[in-house]
């Protein structure tokens, strides 16, 4: 039986996660944030920080069909920076290694399957990269082989691209503009 929950409760929590999905991608794709939280969940719920936890659940929620959004290449672009996106939120604001994984994970995958080509670049700030060379050390550290091999191959393919402000304040941005 699922635990009561009061509506004004409800309601002060569907509202903060609309307004985080939101802000979260430029266009209203609140299912595909949805998704993507649905995603990450699952694989941080297994509690593994080996990368076959997140296949697995990539392959059981059938994650593969979100490129199948439509043919047009602006919209293809949108759901790659709309996944990264969610994979770099977990990746900064989440302490336990298993989350942080689940979201380098989520942005390799997406790198790695996105229907673009030229692929899509996935965006940091200064302040996302300090994040990324942080969990490098801890990787290191702990001597995550599969973790360690997938930083290594992003930076070796040039995955990242350092900007001023993340694809979320550029989103909010030209919301704010047009």
């Amino acid at each position: 039986m699922a635990p009561s929950v009061s509506p004004a409760v409800m309601s002060e929590a569907s509202s903060e996660e609309e307004e985080v999905a939101s802000t979260s991608c430029a266009v209203s794709r609140n299912p595909m944030v949805a998704d993507a939280r649905s995603l990450l969940a699952h694989v941080v719920s297994k509690r593994s920080v080996q990368y076959n936890a997140f296949k697995e659940s990539w392959t059981e929620q059938e994650f593969w069909f979100v490129y199948c959004a439509g043919t047009d290449p602006l919209r293809k672009e949108e759901v790659v920076t709309c996944l990264v996106a969610e994979g770099m939120r977990y990746l900064i604001s989440r302490s336990r290694d298993h989350e942080r994984l689940a979201g380098l994970y989520l942005i390799y995958t997406v790198f790695c399957t996105q229907p673009l080509n030229p692929k899509a670049l996935i965006r940091v700030t200064a302040d996302d990269w300090t994040a990324l060379i942080e969990l490098q050390e801890v990787i290191r550290e702990k001597k995550y082989a599969e973790a360690g091999y997938i930083l290594h191959y992003l930076r070796k393919e040039r995955a990242f691209t350092l900007t001023y402000t993340s694809q979320q304040s550029v989103d909010s941005f030209t919301r704010t503009t047009s």
